[in-house]
């Protein structure tokens, strides 16, 4: 099964899988209800042979074998937009290939918790699944949370949403 086209029908209920357009030039996946008549009218009746049918929604996440379409459900969980390449660094390479993400790294968790930060960090990529602590960083100095580790995560996992509109 695969999306060939923007359509899907999930249950008794039609989908169109679009690109939205983000004031920052980025683009998120968004699923618009759509209706059959207006896909009819737009392509004709034949074009509902088409699309793909679908039993309901499920949200499984998987970064390293990830599938759209999960036992004939769609999988609201989207695909990373990044890939890791498949080459093993020692800590002190990585820290010349990516010095300013390490020392971001190190500035949340500290250069005590930084290899513990490294592994969390490799662990939600890995196993998303797996539960682990949430972290509650709290900056001694400043008697607040560390909102740049909300920043990280985010940045890193922000395509894994998927936002449902319906009209």
């Amino acid at each position: 099964m695969s999306l060939d086209i923007p359509y899907i029908r999930v249950g008794t209920a039609y989908f169109k899988i679009i690109e939205k357009p983000l004031i920052s030039g980025d683009k998120v996946k968004v699923m618009v209800r759509w209706t059959r008549e207006t896909i009819v009218s737009d392509h004709g009746k034949s074009y509902l042979e088409n699309v793909l049918k679908l039993d309901g929604f499920c949200c499984i996440p998987d970064h390293l074998n990830y599938q759209p379409i999960v036992e004939n459900f769609f999988n609201t969980y989207n695909e990373l937009n990044m890939k890791p390449i498949e080459e093993d660094f020692n800590l002190n390479e990585l820290e010349q290939l990516i010095p300013n993400s390490l020392h971001f790294v190190k500035h949340i968790f500290g250069s005590e918790q930084y290899e513990y930060g490294l592994d969390y960090l490799k662990l939600l990529y890995e196993k998303p699944t797996q539960t682990l602590p949430i972290l509650c960083l709290v900056s001694k100095e400043r008697a607040t949370y560390a909102p740049e580790q909300v920043h990280l995560v985010r940045y890193n996992y922000s395509s894994t949403t998927f936002e449902f509109n319906v009209l």
